[in-house]
């Protein structure tokens, strides 16, 4: 399965049993044990409750980068389209949770890390690939 699944804990409650087994991809997946998702997972989980999900870090980086931009920039439109273009390779890369975030040529952002995962248990647990 793809991103969809492999970042949604939604995926796993909603399919149950069935779920068991299902190998999902994806371009970040907080099972994975990163530094940089430590600290988020833990106040997510004391602030809301509940573990975050995948989506939930995308939502992070994509927050911090849009602060980090109209930081920068200022609110005009064309003022952070162009910034954000400039945000072009891995040494102008925004430092996310996620890892570095970039853009490319075709304003699509670059991730070079494709994570895959299993469920078993009820849970994700993440496939080592070498």
């Amino acid at each position: 399965a793809g991103d969809g699944v492999g970042s949604s804990l939604e995926y796993i409650k909603n399919a149950a049993a069935a779920a068991e087994g299902t190998v999902a991809t994806g371009p970040f997946l907080i099972e994975a044990d990163r530094v940089s998702t430590a600290t988020f997972k833990q106040k997510f989980q004391q602030r809301y409750g509940q573990e975050p999900d995948s989506w939930a870090v995308y939502a992070y980086d994509a927050a911090g980068l849009a602060n980090y931009v109209i930081s920068a920039v200022g609110t005009d439109h064309e003022a952070i389209r162009k910034a954000l273009g400039a945000i072009n390779s891995r040494e102008k890369a925004f430092p996310g949770l996620v890892g570095p975030i970039w853009f490319d040529e075709n304003r699509d952002a670059v991730n070079d890390d494709v994570s895959l995962a299993v469920v078993k248990n009820g849970r994700y647990a993440v496939i080592q690939v070498r």
